[in-house]
């Protein structure tokens, strides 16, 4: 469920914001406790994240759409991988969750090295429980992240500018570039035009001017801490990467841009 900007201000302003998230995550997984019991036992190899993991991360505990919009973000960054680094070799994902799109990639790329990298030592602990082929890496908040100068030749990330400050953006934008080979590939995504018509007013006149928009009063990093992005601000903030795309998935119900860059050299 999506606040109305309104309703989303008032929580923020009163401090309730958390509280109420946290029990729409408790109502989320009562009422999806049938569906998730009837998964696994259709599904019965396939590592389902405990319901609260799933619902801090993605804002729901639907079995069904953790696995399907996983496969189809998968496949989806994928091919942009293939479109423009089609020798890639080490492919990370920072801010993996629990494992709603990593967990394609060994398949999609077999002879590749897949790392993973979260801020949640509790998703950390069952991705490594529940995964013990693929490497994953604890990070904090702030940078820098837990890899070697060039060590990746693609890192994507599904929704993390959206939860982060200004001052964030900047560092770890400087911090993945570190991280990735020369000629490496970072794929992100960023909440753009599409959601300027659910701005308030104010919001959206800061968006029209090329400036981020926080929406915070939360704890950084968490769901609840949401930045939207115009395509100006993006440009800006990757001024010292080659541009190579701005695009959507083709699935439909994903609503954010995702920006393809490339560190030069």
């Amino acid at each position: 469920m999506r606040l109305k900007p309104v309703a989303s201000q008032l929580l923020r302003s009163t401090g309730m914001f958390e509280f109420a998230d946290r029990c729409r995550g408790g109502i989320d997984s009562l009422t999806s406790y049938r569906s998730r019991r009837r998964f696994r036992q259709s599904h019965p190899g396939f590592a389902l994240p405990p319901a609260d993991l799933a619902y801090d991360a993605y804002g729901s505990a639907n079995p069904e759409a953790y696995r399907q919009h996983g496969l189809d973000h998968a496949r989806f960054i994928a091919g942009l991988i293939r479109k423009h680094h089609p020798g890639a070799r080490v492919i990370a994902e920072w801010g993996c969750g629990p494992m709603r799109v990593l967990r394609y990639m060994p398949a999609l790329f077999p002879d590749g090295e897949i790392i993973g990298l979260d801020y949640n030592p509790q998703t950390i602990a069952w991705c490594e429980r529940e995964f013990p082929t693929i490497r994953f890496l604890l990070n904090q908040l702030s940078p820098p992240l837990p890899l070697r100068d060039g060590e990746a030749d693609v890192i994507y990330n599904i929704s993390v500018f959206t939860h982060l400050s200004e001052p964030l953006h900047h560092a770890y934008v400087a911090d993945l570039v570190r991280c990735l080979a020369p000629g490496g590939i970072l794929i992100s995504t960023f909440q753009g035009d599409r959601y300027r018509d659910k701005l308030a007013a104010a919001e959206r006149a800061r968006y029209d001017q090329g400036r981020i928009v926080v929406r915070d009063r939360v704890t950084e990093g968490k769901r609840g801490f949401s930045a939207f992005h115009s395509p100006a601000f993006v440009r800006g903030l990757f001024r010292d990467l080659e541009i190579l795309e701005h695009t959507h998935d083709d699935t439909g119900w994903f609503d954010q841009d995702f920006w393809v860059a490339k560190r030069p050299g």
